[in-house]
């Protein structure tokens, strides 16, 4: 009961963290692009300003942002990479010993994000979301 409770608090805490930093932050560049805007077209998402997560699904499994929903793809963004995270650390809280838990969280994480991203990759590859060549 005691790692339920330490996995959803976690995974609140970093949603509400990536949230305010990540999500909020880019929905106010799109409103503010928008406001300046009189004519409704759609314009190219400029790639070199995106979130480093989106940029390597972007470049990794080739995904075309013009037939993604942008504000969907950052929603999912951080639901998977808070429940990573929280994934994470309750895997560590396991595991006795300060450098032992370093340790194992630095070994978990970024396979965990990996596979994860690899997921959403698929997903997307199968919906059809990607760059025709």
């Amino acid at each position: 009961m005691k790692e339920l409770m330490v996995f959803v608090f976690t995974f609140i805490l970093i949603y509400m963290l990536y949230y305010l930093f990540t999500i909020r932050k880019e929905l106010n560049k799109i409103e503010r692009k928008r406001k300046g805007k009189v004519k409704k077209r759609k314009k190219k998402v400029d790639e070199a300003k995106l979130p480093v997560e989106i940029q390597y699904l972007v470049l990794r499994y080739k995904l075309d942002l013009g037939k993604i929903t942008y504000w969907k793809l950052l929603q999912l963004m951080g639901v998977v990479t808070s429940f990573d995270l929280a994934l994470v650390v309750t895997v560590v809280s396991f595991v006795t010993g300060t450098g032992l838990q370093l340790l194992v969280g630095f070994v978990l994480l970024i396979p965990v994000l990996l596979l994860s991203y690899h997921f959403i990759g698929l997903h997307y590859k199968k919906k059809g979301m990607v760059i025709d060549v």
